[in-house]
């Protein structure tokens, strides 16, 4: 549910951006400026998900990291069908332009890290007794 609501979110955003004013990106390519043809890129953004989704399934894991990741990335995907491209409206220092669908992966993949990480703690404390 809360992935419908952050989608949701997303597009009222990037809806009400397109509508009051021009201060926002339409980034056609990947990440960090990284020029590709759009069937490029959503070929890759579908790929990803069917990899984490294979994953989940085949391993049975059922992290709330990895399914952070695949609303970020269907988000952005939403936005390429809707728009031609990624609308990327927060500006850092003129130098990145993202959205909230990558804080949303981003967030995601560090979930992901921090459960490796204490996993691995835990078996290597449990190894050491």
């Amino acid at each position: 549910m809360i992935y419908l609501f952050l989608l949701i979110g997303d597009k009222i955003i990037k809806y009400f951006l397109f509508i009051t004013s021009r201060n926002f990106l339409i980034n056609e390519g990947m990440f960090f400026g990284i020029n590709t043809s759009q069937l490029v890129t959503l070929f890759i953004s579908l790929l990803i998900i069917g990899i984490l989704y294979v994953f989940k399934k085949r391993f049975g894991v059922r992290h709330t990291g990895l399914n952070i990741i695949i609303c970020g990335i269907t988000m952005n995907i939403s936005d390429r069908f809707l728009w031609g491209g990624v609308i990327d409206y927060i500006k850092f220092y003129n130098i990145l332009s993202f959205n909230l669908a990558d804080i949303i992966i981003l967030i995601g993949m560090l979930a992901v890290i921090y459960s490796y990480i204490s996993q691995n703690a835990k078996l290597s404390i449990g190894s050491q007794k």
